[in-house]
């Protein structure tokens, strides 16, 4: 399933994780595991302000439910 991921604190960029700016909205898709959200094939990373963040080199990330404020299933 395709979703648009609102985040309750930012994943911060750093020296090794490629990341432009803070991303606060991920948009990608997602499989439930125990704990948290596995976002593969990741579209589209939003800034604060929502402007699009670069992408990074990497295109999965696994999402823990405590850092996820809500999510928003979206058409393939």
């Amino acid at each position: 399933m395709t979703a648009q991921i609102f985040l309750k604190t930012a994943l911060f960029k750093g020296r090794d994780r490629d990341l432009a700016r803070p991303v606060y909205e991920i948009h990608g898709t997602i499989e439930h595991h125990n704990g948290g959200l596995d976002v593969t094939e990741i579209t589209t990373l939003l800034d604060g302000k929502g402007k699009e963040v670069p992408a990074p080199s990497w295109n999965r990330v696994f999402l823990p439910m405590s850092k996820v404020d809500h999510y928003i299933p979206t058409e393939a």
